[in-house]
């Protein structure tokens, strides 16, 4: 009887200390900032648009060495990656690649989720970050179905 009353007592203690390190954890505010370069990304299946991320604590510290994971949400690009980790300065670069806009992907507003998957390591906690991807059409050409264009693309249909 008494070795299950300790046994229960430090399963209680462990959950405890397990409790407090979760409410820490959760509590912890990071800064998570994207900048896109260009602006905005061509729908024409050649261009790409370059994620530039800066993560800090609130106190505007770098956060080096942090795990990010990318997601795309909504939308139709392709990332190049779905891991980047942030160096000495906070910082971390991917890149975000077109695709060609037709009737069954027509040009929208992505959106990717940036998760820190390094704020949380003990219990797992991950902050998340969603931003969107302005997505234009290209402009149109002059290109008359089944002609190539500079790069020998083909353009289908009219």
């Amino acid at each position: 009887m008494k070795t299950k009353l300790i046994l229960l007592l430090i399963v209680a203690l462990f959950a405890g200390l397990l409790t407090g390190i979760w409410f820490i954890e959760n509590k912890r505010e990071i800064v998570v900032e994207v900048e896109l370069d260009p602006k905005e990304l061509v729908a024409d299946g050649k261009s790409q648009i370059t994620f530039h991320i800066t993560v800090t604590n609130p106190d505007g510290s770098p956060r080096a060495g942090d795990e990010l994971g990318l997601v795309r949400m909504k939308g139709y690009g392709q990332l190049k990656a779905s891991r980047v980790k942030t160096d000495a300065e906070g910082k971390a670069s991917i890149d975000y690649y077109s695709y060609r806009v037709g009737s069954y992907s027509p040009a929208v507003t992505n959106e990717i989720m940036v998760t820190d998957d390094s704020v949380g390591r003990i219990i797992g906690i991950k902050k998340r970050v969603l931003f969107d991807v302005p997505v234009v059409e290209p402009e149109k050409s002059d290109m008359q179905p089944g002609q190539k264009d500079k790069e020998s693309h083909i353009q289908l249909g009219g």
